[in-house]
């Protein structure tokens, strides 16, 4: 890395880091079994909150999914966009400051957007960025955190919002630290994507934002929840599984592999990409569950995990519910070694 010799390098650069064997069966029954809701508490995002972004990530990962929910008259949640692909901090997501790379935990409104380019069409409170555009940084300025016009820097790690460049041809700003505390952390928005990490901000593709910012209606108090692991979904929202194998019981040889495949689904038929699933197994005739693999869904939902059974063995698909693993099980299978 380069060390910054212009004052738009040095915008960039704080904004953004870098410009087995399947049982063989006749037939395949798919069974789909309810389970309870998978969604983490999600107290944190507002209940008059009609539609809410989600972006979730492993721990320590600048690369997420994000998803946009929104609730329909009936009180039924849809998915609106997404699962598509986001980069978030290089720091990943938790517990974000000032200069910290981390892209700030929990849920926060979206209450203003902004752009170099003209108002693609969004509800929300718009401006067209020139070189007077400022997102003040400083941590001793009085304007901290804010956007301020004015025809020089605020200073400390303030930044452009026109010179930074491409990123910022359309941005949403990110609610975060609206009390303003000095050092606590500042600019963070969801814009759009360069292809590399962020300093914090949420990016994706330009046409995805977009399609999202046309979307978002601040009547509607939209919100944005972040966080590691599974991502937030609707409280109410049912989540099932299916497991494909022809019986619950199969017979196969020791520690021959066996793929057991399936698909998890919301109650309203939409499949849940991005979801981190466990394999569980508990031996035939000694109680006790142990954890045996953890995989995540693909974007249509899907999953395939693969287990050598070393005998007799239960096996069941978990993903979280009610805050648990343990509440959110597949229908139980069990292989019959020999």
């Amino acid at each position: 890395m380069t060390t910054p010799t212009s004052p738009h390098q040095l915008w960039s650069r704080r904004r953004l880091l870098t410009t087995g064997l399947a049982v063989p069966v006749a037939a395949t029954t798919t069974l789909v079994l309810p389970a309870l809701s998978a969604a983490p508490a999600a107290a944190a995002v507002p209940s008059n909150s009609t539609q809410v972004i989600t972006v979730a990530a492993a721990a320590g990962a600048s690369t997420a999914t994000l998803s946009a929910w929104q609730r329909q008259s009936t009180g039924q949640w849809r998915r609106a966009f997404g699962p598509m692909p986001a980069r978030v901090g290089s720091a990943g997501i938790g517990a974000a400051r000032e200069g910290s790379k981390r892209t700030p935990a929990g849920s926060y409104p979206l209450n203003l957007a902004f752009g170099r380019l003209a108002n693609p069409g969004t509800r929300l409170p718009y401006f067209t960025t020139d070189t007077n555009d400022w997102w003040d940084s400083n941590v001793a300025s009085p304007t901290y955190n804010t956007h301020v016009r004015r025809a020089t820097s605020p200073g400390g790690a303030s930044e452009n919002l026109y010179n930074v460049g491409t990123a910022y041809n359309y941005a949403v700003n990110i609610g975060y630290n609206l009390q303003r505390v000095p050092g606590a952390g500042s600019a963070f928005f969801l814009h759009v994507s360069t292809g590399g990490p962020t300093a914090g901000c949420v990016a994706i593709a330009q046409t995805s934002l977009q399609a999202i910012m046309r979307w978002l209606d601040p009547a509607q108090h939209p919100t944005i929840d972040m966080r590691t692991g599974n991502p937030w979904v609707p409280p109410t929202q049912s989540v099932y599984s299916s497991i494909s194998l022809d019986t619950a019981t199969q017979t196969v040889p020791v520690g021959a592999p066996v793929t057991i495949k399936g698909v998890l689904q919301a109650g309203t038929g939409q499949r849940l990409g991005g979801m981190v699933i466990q394999v569980w197994g508990e031996d035939r005739g000694v109680p006790g569950w142990a954890r045996q693999t953890t995989a995540t869904t693909k974007a249509d939902g899907s999953y395939a995990v693969t287990v050598r059974p070393p005998k007799s063995r239960y096996y069941q698909v978990r993903w979280p519910g009610g805050g648990s693993w343990l509440g959110s099980t597949s229908r139980t299978i069990l292989l019959v070694t020999h």
